[in-house]
């Protein structure tokens, strides 16, 4: 919740208090999932840097986080796209 909501402290936290990063929801979603999906950047940055989340878990639907920020093509969206383009 706190990376679809655009929490980064929060999700700092997590991640330091251990937190198991890529859990999924009921649709197969990661926590990277939703802040790829919300165009965040700096908590998809936090997740993948210094929570080791991995790119490449696919939803139920087969989508990688690279792929909901590619579906949406305004400034903050093509952003993560670039970088988890790098990490896939």
């Amino acid at each position: 919740m706190a990376a679809m909501r655009g929490h980064l402290e929060i999700c700092r936290l997590l991640i330091d208090t251990g937190c198991k990063i890529d859990t999924t929801s009921s649709d197969g979603y990661t926590a990277l999932h939703y802040a790829a999906r919300e165009g965040y950047l700096q908590i998809t940055r936090c997740l993948v840097e210094q929570g080791g989340a991995s790119p490449l878990i696919k939803s139920h639907q087969g989508k990688i986080p690279y792929d909901l920020a590619a579906t949406l093509k305004m400034r903050q969206y093509k952003e993560v796209k670039k970088y988890l383009k790098v990490h896939i």
